[in-house]
């Protein structure tokens, strides 16, 4: 069937067979096939993951076309049935951070012209010739990886049902303290872990329309790792890395860490001296708004034929009293 609907792309003799003008297909045709003989995808379902419409997408806009032009054409939900789902925005949204996360070209979904946004990559690519990077210094954007919180909210959700009186009971802005030892967990994020503070905020004054908001992945929240030297190691666009180190540091800690919490108490003289604490908090909350404003600039540039609304003044943090602290993660070290 495939040969007779790409003959040429699939290296077959053309005109030996009766060709196949239209492939009705589910998602296994996306991977590995040469359908670059074909001129139009029509996706009748709009995944929730926009990597599957770029494998989609992918099969025809290949290396060997013969067509003047390819084209992807996407049947949306009805303007009722969009407004239940916020299926349009959350894939469009989705769309926009694996484009600016990767090469900058990837997103069929855009109807600007594609020469615009290689400048992106360009950029990127001078940087690398010219400076040697650390990958974890690169752009503090959010990537597809960090809409993958399924693991989080599954252990999330088990905890929340197993301790509900507790946790209703307990009041914002508490804290704990740990340690950087990787007793129970390690991987990548040990090279990562030093002393500081892991900050879960909520912005108070935030509109929760996603399509607007994309400088965090769990927005209206926000989750930052800030070194006791003020450095942001993961921003508030990097939730996955942040939890996952807030994982390593705290599995299987089920009792107060006694000598950390004098060392604490000691150190903030019993919470009379939490100015080097404050210090930390309001860089957080200047790491947020700025990565705001960086975001929002971006998505002007590249969202203005996506039905993309800026933000009224209102909804934009700008100060510390659009935050409340949640809670918070003081690291210690180990010795």
């Amino acid at each position: 069937i495939l040969n007779q609907f790409s003959p040429r792309a699939r290296g077959q003799p053309v005109g030996q067979m009766d060709e196949i003008d239209l492939l009705i297909a589910t998602d296994c045709i996306s991977e590995g096939q040469n359908l670059q003989d074909c001129d139009l995808v029509l996706n009748y379902d709009i995944h929730w993951n926009p990597v599957r419409l770029i494998q989609r997408f992918g099969r025809i806009d290949r290396i060997g076309s013969r067509n003047s032009s390819v084209q992807m054409l996407n049947y949306w939900p009805t303007h009722d049935m969009d407004d239940y789902l916020q299926l349009r925005n959350r894939v469009q949204a989705r769309m926009v951070l694996a484009d600016i996360s990767a090469s900058g070209d990837e997103d069929p979904l855009s109807e600007a012209d594609i020469q615009e946004d290689l400048t992106f990559r360009d950029q990127q690519l001078l940087r690398l010739r010219e400076e040697i990077l650390d990958m974890d210094d690169l752009d503090d954007t959010p990537v597809m990886s960090d809409f993958t919180l399924d693991q989080f909210f599954t252990q999330l959700l088990r905890y929340l049902e197993q301790n509900r009186e507790e946790l209703e009971a307990m009041p914002q802005g508490v804290y704990a303290n740990t340690h950087s030892s990787l007793d129970n967990a390690g991987g990548p994020v040990s090279n990562s872990i030093q002393p500081g503070v892991i900050f879960f905020l909520r912005q108070r004054n935030a509109n929760l329309d996603h399509h607007q908001q994309l400088a965090s992945p769990i927005h209206p929240f926000y989750i930052v790792y800030i070194y006791d030297n003020g450095n942001i190691r993961f921003g508030c666009g990097n939730a996955q890395q942040i939890l996952g180190i807030f994982e390593a540091t705290t599995a299987g800690k089920s009792v107060p860490l006694t000598r950390l919490c004098d060392q604490f108490d000691r150190q903030t003289d019993n919470g009379q001296r939490m100015g080097h604490y404050n210090n930390l908090l309001f860089r957080t909350i200047s790491h947020i708004t700025q990565a705001h404003t960086k975001t929002q600039g971006r998505n002007l540039g590249t969202l203005g034929k996506r039905d993309f609304l800026l933000p009224r003044v209102t909804e934009i943090p700008q100060q510390p009293s659009d935050f409340e602290v949640m809670t918070w993660l003081v690291i210690h070290n180990t010795d």
